[in-house]
């Protein structure tokens, strides 16, 4: 158990947790952010969280 983080909260509450890494130095791009975000959408419903996906799959071009 990583205990102190912010993990902890949501493993008390029996809750999922995850989180990603968006670049270095404290600084985050457009497109970094982008990318994380489209990731995470289209994790969730493999994740069982969602039942049906925001974004669209890995490898497709969304402005298609």
């Amino acid at each position: 158990m990583l205990e102190g983080r912010k993990r902890d909260g949501a493993a008390r509450q029996n809750m999922l947790s995850f989180g990603t890494e968006m670049g270095g130095s404290g600084t985050v791009t457009p497109d970094c952010l982008e990318h994380c975000y489209n990731g995470v959408v289209r994790v969730l419903p493999e994740l069982g969280v969602l039942q049906k996906a925001l974004g669209p799959a890995a490898g497709k071009n969304p402005h298609e």
